[in-house]
C-alpha cells in the first residue's frame, strides 16, 4: 500500500540531486532518535512485519523510484514526523527534471513577451 493517499495533508521537501537518499534516511532516523524523536521513521519499499525487520531492510529500500512515464525520474521518501505528520522528500532526476526545465523555459519565454 502506498504511504501517500490523495488529498492527504503532508509536507514535501525538495532534495538536491547530489544528496544520497539512502544516507539521508539513515542520518534522518539516527539524528531524530538522538534527539528523542524515535517515531521518525522512513517507510520501506518492501513489506516488513516488525521494527527489527524494518531496521534490517537494505538501505536501498528507503527510496521509491518512479520509472514509468510520464513521471520517470522521481525519487521519493516518505516518513512520519515527530508529531505523526506525513513527510515527503523528493528529487526530480533524468526525464522528469528535463521536462520541468523545458516547461520552465517555455513559461519564461511567454513572460518576457
Amino acid at each position: 500500500m502506498s504511504p501517500a493517499f490523495p488529498r492527504m495533508m503532508h509536507i514535501c521537501f525538495y532534495v538536491r540531486d547530489d544528496v544520497d537518499f539512502n544516507k539521508f534516511v539513515a542520518d534522518l532516523e539516527a539524528e531524530s532518535a538522538r534527539r528523542g524523536m524515535t517515531q521518525v521513521r522512513a517507510n520501506r519499499t518492501i513489506r516488513v512485519m516488525t521494527e527489527a525487520d524494518r531496521k534490517a531492510a537494505p538501505r536501498n529500500t528507503n527510496t521509491n523510484r518512479v520509472t514509468a512515464e510520464p513521471s520517470n525520474g522521481w525519487e521519493l521518501i516518505y516518513c512520519k514526523g515527530p508529531e505523526g505528520e506525513q513527510l515527503e522528500f523528493v528529487k526530480a532526476l533524468g526525464p522528469v527534471k528535463k521536462r520541468f526545465s523545458e516547461a520552465l523555459a517555455i513559461r519564461q519565454q511567454k513572460i518576457v513577451r
